[in-house]
């Protein structure tokens, strides 16, 4: 997790050949669900219930992920929401994932985009069992996607129409 509590307070962070399997533990209902900032200046981010993710990075200003591979266990805990989350983030690329969303919910997407400005997803690939590969809301300055296999995703990118650009619709 990366958490900037200011905007661009974390910059340029790149994550690279990382192979994540998220497991369902002894303690993933007690303790699990919860964003933990300790110690925080704002007490109400110490620690605050908060759906996850496998990578989850809110306000920075620079990502790169690239060649991530997220798998999970047949029954993940069920606060995971996305195998990539971004959100309040600047300049992401993601580059070479392979993955799908933890279970099989409608709300569940491999790669989740919430108010991000400048991204690229590209050379990517569905993993078998996911329902949407790419969702988004609030994407500003969306560059490419292209090179990705969502022939294993039921659903590519939603919603349609997208703020990204395909490879033939670049010049």
């Amino acid at each position: 997790m990366i958490w900037a509590e200011e905007p661009g307070r974390i910059e340029n962070v790149t994550f690279g050949h990382v192979r994540l399997h998220v497991r369902k533990g002894p303690l993933s209902a007690s303790y699990g669900g919860n964003i933990d900032l300790r110690p925080a200046f704002d007490p109400k981010l110490a620690i605050f219930r908060h759906d996850l993710a496998a990578i989850f990075c809110h306000g920075a200003n620079g990502l790169a992920l690239n060649q991530i591979d997220v798998r999970w266990d047949a029954e993940p805990p069920e606060y995971y929401s996305h195998a990539i989350w971004c959100e309040q983030t600047n300049r992401v690329v993601v580059d070479g994932f392979c993955g799908r969303q933890p279970g099989s919910g409608d709300r569940s997407a491999a790669i989740m985009l919430d108010s991000v400005r400048g991204v690229i997803v590209r050379n990517s690939q569905a993993a078998e069992g996911t329902t949407t590969f790419l969702r988004h809301r609030g994407v500003t300055e969306a560059g490419l996607f292209g090179n990705n296999d969502v022939t294993k995703a039921v659903t590519a990118i939603d919603p349609v129409p997208s703020p990204f650009a395909s490879p033939a619709q670049r010049r």
